[in-house]
């Protein structure tokens, strides 16, 4: 039974069960918006702004693409151009040690002392820091004669095609007592000691201290320091 005051066709043409169905979808429209803002896109929203934020990793967030947390600085430099690399950051210290935010930073001390900028090594020339007064090592651990200083620079000519290696005695005896190199692993003879580069880097020889506690021996021209042509012959 048609009812009273709703005619079958309306003054725009659409029949009245269509313009009825379209009613209910806007309203079912209008009534399914404010949920999927709370629930569907609003959530959506607040991760791309907190992803802008970079206060989330932004995974599943697709309006915004994080923002790349804020590296530390990984070097610290001083003011005559030399840098050290942070404890945490140097490839050798454990980060998640117990003991790694203790240990004192090497530029904190090192800038303190002479030197120049460097590729290898800790940027510190020892020997001008021990002459000046900087540094004031133990040369001895028990009561007893002081090393002797020897002034004595022996020059090793067979080296090839790199300049020869000039290996100052004084350098090293203003720190180590003349025990600690011979007769071993050092024979006090001239001519009595045969080894090459793949010895010291393996640890041997020269290699027992350089590249452990002294400037590493890939810093190549500190030892080969004498030209073939300067005549000087060991």
């Amino acid at each position: 039974m048609r009812q009273q005051g709703v005619p079958s066709t309306l003054a725009n043409g659409l029949p009245r069960k269509v313009w009825r169905l379209r009613r209910v979808l806007f309203s079912a429209l209008f009534a399914a918006a404010p949920c999927a803002f709370l629930y569907g896109w609003g959530d959506a929203g607040v991760n791309a702004q907190t992803a802008r934020r970079g206060d989330v990793s932004g995974e599943n967030v697709p309006f915004a693409s994080p923002r790349p947390p804020k590296p530390k600085r990984d070097l610290i430099h001083a003011n005559d151009g030399r840098f050290w690399r942070r404890l945490v950051n140097d490839g050798l210290h454990d980060k998640a040690g117990p003991s790694a935010s203790k240990l004192q930073e090497p530029a904190r001390f090192l800038s303190k002392l002479p030197g120049k900028p460097e590729e290898t090594g800790n940027n510190v020339d020892w020997v001008a820091a021990l002459h000046r007064g900087d540094i004031a090592p133990k040369d001895r651990l028990k009561s007893g004669a002081a090393p002797e200083l020897l002034d004595l620079d022996i020059v090793m000519p067979r080296t090839a095609g790199m300049p020869m290696v000039r290996f100052p005695h004084r350098a090293h005896t203003e720190w180590l007592d003349c025990s600690n190199c011979h007769d071993r692993p050092f024979v006090k003879k001239a001519g009595a000691n045969r080894f090459n580069m793949a010895d010291i880097l393996a640890g041997e020889y020269c290699g027992r201290c350089h590249g452990a506690v002294a400037f590493p021996a890939t810093d190549c021209l500190r030892c080969h320091s004498v030209e073939h042509n300067e005549g000087v012959a060991n």
